[in-house]
């Protein structure tokens, strides 16, 4: 217990002494949007004050996407059109970018499988490549090169491709860690516009946001290991956690929350693959943004669903700040639809509460897989029999 209170402890005063950075004082250092796709886009923009865009962009498009036949002194730049994070385009070609820090990719269920609508990239593919957008308006019409998957650790994107040829896709990230021969990535790139630039403003301006990046990614790989470190001691860390005043969850909160974020998501993504393992469609899981806010910021009303068919029925595992989890029935009439409790022992559970013994008990591997196997058995047992009523 000693070894883990010091492990931890030193971390505590090492987030203490992060140096000011402009950027995190001003934002919340995971927002995609108005941070970091904003930043990206404004660094990129050939009408910027910085006067350095032309150049940032073939830097950009040449070092890191490795492509040597776009016109890079006659396009624009656009954050969020039709969705898309961040789009490049000249009077031919586009260079599509999907931003992602925490947030989950945002397909549409709803649609059929072979709609090409239904998968997110394939969405922003789609809508540029045809001139139609997902609801069918006519919008700007190009040759689609590249479609750019941008995450904090590079991670290929899944079934968010859809049909889009896999040689127009890229996965990059902010800050590769794993193999430092890579290029492409953010961070190297930024490097490169610093070297090029003789505005020390500017220069000091990539600095800062090289330095959050960097934070991010190694809040990222920490918080894995520090995860992996109270898995491994789930009775020692709880033991710390009583008898420290909530050593964790107050003392350590600022580094606790990234464990508690890994550990829901850890959650989320095991009991869909038990679900599909007996035979479920899933239709609706939380979002990365929706753990965040139940996690970091112990959002109590903030629920987190996962919804599914199941032999012809639709149903939903919910977990409620107030009443833990429950099962739903939501097939058929509105008048229909019933709920109830799991058992004590899953009901208990609140996500975000690491407070309480069960919640914390998830940060271990084994014990999150009893808790899912669990459910699972219940809920095959009782979904018909569920006796709420909506």
């Amino acid at each position: 217990m000693e070894t883990l209170q010091e492990y931890f402890e030193k971390q505590c005063a090492e987030k203490g002494e992060i140096k000011f950075n402009i950027f995190s004082a001003l934002h919340n250092m995971n927002d995609e949007e108005r941070l970091h796709s904003r930043f990206i886009a404004y660094l990129l923009r050939s009408d910027a004050n910085h006067r350095m865009g032309n150049e940032f962009l073939k830097l950009f498009v040449q070092s890191v996407l490795q492509i040597d036949d776009f016109d890079c002194e006659n396009y624009t730049i656009e954050t969020e059109y039709k969705g898309i994070d961040i789009l490049i385009y000249n009077d031919k070609q586009a260079i599509i970018i999907e931003n992602k820090i925490y947030a989950g990719d945002s397909n549409d269920l709803n649609r059929k499988d072979d709609d090409k609508y239904k998968w997110q990239l394939a969405r922003y593919y789609h809508t540029i490549m045809d001139g139609k957008d997902k609801d069918d308006n006519n919008c700007l019409k190009r040759n689609v090169i590249k479609v750019i998957y941008l995450t904090l650790d590079g991670r290929a994107p899944k079934e968010t491709r859809g049909d889009v040829p896999p040689k127009k896709i890229q996965s990059i990230s902010y800050n590769s860690n794993e193999d430092k021969e890579r290029t492409d990535n953010i961070k190297n790139w930024l490097n490169k516009c610093i070297e090029i630039t003789d505005n020390e403003i500017l220069a000091t301006t990539l600095s800062q946001y090289i330095d959050l990046i960097t934070q991010l990614t190694s809040d990222v790989n920490q918080a894995k290991e520090n995860q992996i470190m109270i898995s491994e001691n789930i009775d020692k860390a709880w033991e710390l956690e009583q008898e420290k005043d909530k050593f964790f969850t107050e003392k350590c909160k600022d580094i606790f929350k990234h464990v508690k974020w890994h550990t829901v998501a850890d959650f989320i993504n095991e009991l869909e693959i038990a679900l599909q393992n007996i035979g479920a469609e899933i239709i609706e899981k939380p979002d990365l943004d929706a753990i965040t806010k139940v996690t970091h910021n112990n959002r109590r009303r903030k629920n987190l669903v996962i919804r599914f068919v199941l032999n012809e029925a639709v149903l939903q595992i919910v977990n409620d700040g107030d009443n833990g989890f429950t099962l739903g029935k939501i097939d058929g009439n509105p008048e229909m639809w019933r709920w109830d409790y799991f058992s004590n022992e899953i009901k208990s559970i609140r996500f975000y509460d690491f407070s309480a013994k069960q919640t914390f008990c998830l940060i271990n591997d084994e014990k999150r897989g009893e808790i899912i196997e669990k459910m699972v058995v219940e809920g095959l047992k009782r979904y018909d029999t569920l006796e709420n009523q909506f």
